[in-house]
């Protein structure tokens, strides 16, 4: 997903951007690894967001751990919707999810051999843990609605030959085949 999300890029690319691009080009050499900061992920994360005007998500932030990422943000799943897909929520969501909401998000990721993993561990909406059906409905409907190639708790082979991505509390680590 990391990859995919440089499409559409603007005139002057990020550090972010421009990193995907030599990943992408198969620029960077075999046996090289490319760094993402937290911080320069986070700034990319604010850029995509403006670029593609997707409105209904505010203050997007996120940490990073061995393996493991954090992220929270609030959202109005009403204004998301009709961002990202152009229409109004249905009733469901407009009677459980009406107003702005803090979401937060925790996953796993497990990564080796040209393969990775994105492990949902925990989401929790205002504070109250969402699982089973709940959360099944929200990915469906706020994910992989819009992300419709998205892997979530399934191995998927990463691109561009990548050979495996790691995260430490500082960075996000690109290792190249």
């Amino acid at each position: 997903m990391l990859l995919a999300s440089a499409a559409g890029l603007p005139a002057a690319p990020s550090s972010v951007r421009r990193k995907l691009e030599a990943i992408e080009q198969k620029k960077v050499p075999s046996g090289q690894s490319v760094r993402f900061t937290c911080q320069e992920l986070l700034d990319f994360t604010h850029e995509e967001l403006r670029a593609k005007q997707v409105k209904g998500i505010w203050n997007p932030t996120f940490t990073l751990g061995a393996n493991l990422a954090t992220g929270s943000a609030t959202v109005d799943f009403h204004k998301l919707q009709q961002s990202v897909q152009g229409r109004p929520p249905g009733i469901l969501s407009r009677l459980l999810l009406s107003g702005s909401r803090l979401i937060e998000v925790q996953v796993r990721l497990s990564s080796q051999r040209g393969w990775a993993r994105i492990d949902l561990l925990s989401v929790e909406v205002d504070g109250w843990n969402i699982e089973g059906r709940a959360l099944e409905w929200m990915i469906n409907n706020y994910v992989l609605s819009r992300y419709p190639k998205a892997k979530i708790n399934e191995w998927f082979e990463l691109e561009s030959n990548v050979r495996q991505v790691e995260l430490t509390p500082s960075e996000l680590t690109v290792l190249i085949a």
